[in-house]
């Protein structure tokens, strides 16, 4: 009888333990799918720092930086407009400006203040940075001399104001 209840002790020991021996296997099954899971998450991390927010659009850059620098002014104009935005102004903060963009702008601007009316070496000037100035009846540019960014230029040349307005209609269609 002792035999007995010894060989059912052992039977219910034996039970436990193969049930204690799953467990530990779903337990590390568990485990080795969790390591896979945080192994791959660290992997995207890892992978955001290769890839930026937005990818470039099929239109070829004409300089180093249009598209990115040109999105980065759109945004800190809207968080100037809207100063309660932090999202915009971090964004601003972490990617900074390539910077061809602001100095062609300084660079027209001071072509264009230079003088009081737009000349052939005026015009030559601006050529080096992509604003292309024709003349018919009227003034009218192409960027990078591309007929998709056909602008009219509406001041004339004996405008004293010309070159101001010529400078924000450049900025406002081409940068």
């Amino acid at each position: 009888m002792i035999y007995l209840k010894y060989q059912d002790y052992q039977k219910q020991i034996d039970f436990k333990l193969q049930e204690l021996f799953e467990r530990i296997d779903d337990i590390d099954q568990t485990l080795s799918r969790l390591q896979q899971d945080n192994n791959n998450l660290l992997d995207v991390i890892q992978m955001q720092d290769n890839h930026p927010i937005l990818i470039k659009g099929d239109i070829k850059e004409y300089y180093d930086g249009e598209q990115k620098d040109i999105i980065l002014d759109i945004l800190k104009q809207e968080f100037r407009n809207n100063p309660s935005n932090e999202m915009l102004q971090q964004i601003s903060k972490q990617n900074p400006e390539v910077g061809v963009r602001k100095k062609y702008l300084e660079e027209i601007n001071k072509i264009l203040l230079s003088n009081n009316k737009i000349n052939t070496r005026v015009i030559d000037k601006l050529w080096d940075y992509g604003i292309c100035i024709h003349k018919s009846e009227h003034y009218f540019s192409y960027f990078f001399d591309n007929e998709h960014y056909l602008i009219t230029l509406s001041s004339t040349p004996s405008d004293m104001n010309a070159v101001r307005q010529m400078y924000r209609t450049f900025r406002k269609y081409y940068f």
